[in-house]
């Protein structure tokens, strides 16, 4: 029934989620490449919302600062408990389980901050005409920090730093040095060259997804392969704790899945596609908020 002999150890890797398993690989891997000492400070990032989007980013600023960094890992039974339990209102559930990875590291012996940023804005592409952040997600920060604090918890070593992607290099500068220079110990000169730093990591990342991604249905148009292309945040998609598993089912499916951000140009917008005899053709990206303008169009979503 779960496509394993009785005397098999491991879990059989399906051709169908190929793409799946090269995104989190791509995204793990984006932000490394800089040598931090093993006894150097350790900063927790909550393996939730934004960090499956920005993980390099952040992974390739910290470490250019002299930090090493530990996600919380993927949600699991105890967060998707947690969470809800430490939230004072209703969110969403992806919000929930945010507060339940940043209680985690709260608590995590070896982690001497952890870092919640107040991200306001990402930044500006052709594809849509705001940047603007989920309201729940821009307001992570400030209810960890009530969270924490209504649990009886240690919310002193947050590092909550706005973070506008709109603004200029010397603003986001001075944002970053308020609320980091004085417990990083680090200058305005340190951020500037770890948050150029982290941009190239980040745009490194995007621009090898969009490669990886053109080979994948290249591959298939060759074949004459349909896909099915898998639309959802990153913070949906790739969450196996959140979602239940549930992008990889395409193995039942007899259909190889692709992740939306290998195949549409910008990873802020929602991509759309239909299934053809020569393959999943990316149509057009649409904001968010929006709708596709025809029913033309297939997809499936989380």
């Amino acid at each position: 029934m779960c496509g394993r002999d009785p005397g098999e150890q491991k879990v059989r890797k399906s051709p169908y989620d190929r793409a799946l398993r090269l995104r989190q690989r791509l995204w793990r891997e984006g932000g490394a490449g800089v040598k931090v000492p093993d006894n150097a400070p350790v900063i927790g990032l909550p393996q939730a919302l934004l960090t499956y989007t920005y993980y390099p980013l952040w992974q390739r600023f910290f470490n250019t600062l002299g930090f090493r960094v530990q996600l919380s890992g993927q949600t699991t039974d105890e967060i998707r408990e947690l969470g809800p339990r430490m939230a004072g209102a209703d969110f969403c559930f992806p919000a929930k389980l945010a507060l339940g990875h940043v209680a985690k590291l709260a608590v995590t012996d070896g982690v001497d901050f952890v870092f919640v940023p107040h991200l306001k804005n990402t930044q500006a592409n052709e594809e849509t005409t705001g940047t603007a952040v989920c309201p729940y997600v821009q307001g992570t920060a400030a209810c960890s920090r009530t969270a924490l604090a209504m649990n009886h918890m240690d919310a002193s070593r947050l590092l909550s730093p706005l973070v506008d992607m709109r603004m200029r290099e010397r603003d986001i500068i001075k944002t970053l040095s308020d609320e980091l220079a004085r417990p990083l110990g680090c200058s305005p000169r340190d951020l500037r060259r770890a948050w150029r730093a982290g941009l190239q990591a980040q745009t490194a990342f995007e621009d090898r997804c969009q490669e990886e991604g053109a080979k994948i249905l290249a591959e298939a148009t060759a074949k004459n392969e349909k896909m099915i292309l898998l639309v959802g945040r990153p913070y949906n998609n790739y969450d196996g704790g959140a979602n239940l598993g549930l992008p990889r089912r395409s193995r039942t499916w007899a259909a190889p899945s692709c992740p939306w951000t290998l195949s549409s140009r910008t990873c802020r917008g929602w991509a759309c596609a239909t299934a053809t005899p020569s393959g999943a053709t990316v149509r057009r990206s649409w904001p968010c908020w929006s709708r596709p303008p025809t029913r033309n169009y297939w997809t499936s979503s989380i």
